[in-house]
């Protein structure tokens, strides 16, 4: 079976590998392209960096509007002082 270099119809390929499960490549330089993705992976680092910066531009925020509260509260507390 292994010599049998025969190609099989699209149906067959979906019956024995399942769908979704393969990929026809049609020259050497797709070939190359799918092995050299399979092997490295997908970059992810931008998608990383952008996660990061929402995530510190949401931290800012939270620590401003937190900031904001307790230095209000804190002048609230001088002034009464300052004028007795």
């Amino acid at each position: 079976r292994e010599s049998d270099l025969t190609p099989l119809p699209d149906t067959e390929l979906e019956t024995r590998l399942g769908k979704d499960r393969y990929r026809i490549v049609r020259s050497i330089e797709e070939l190359d392209r799918t092995v050299r993705t399979g092997r490295i992976g997908v970059e992810a680092l931008p998608e990383f960096f952008t996660l990061l910066v929402l995530f510190f531009v949401g931290e800012l925020a939270l620590s401003n509007l937190f900031y904001r509260e307790d230095q209000q509260d804190h002048a609230s507390q001088i002034r009464p002082k300052a004028a007795a």
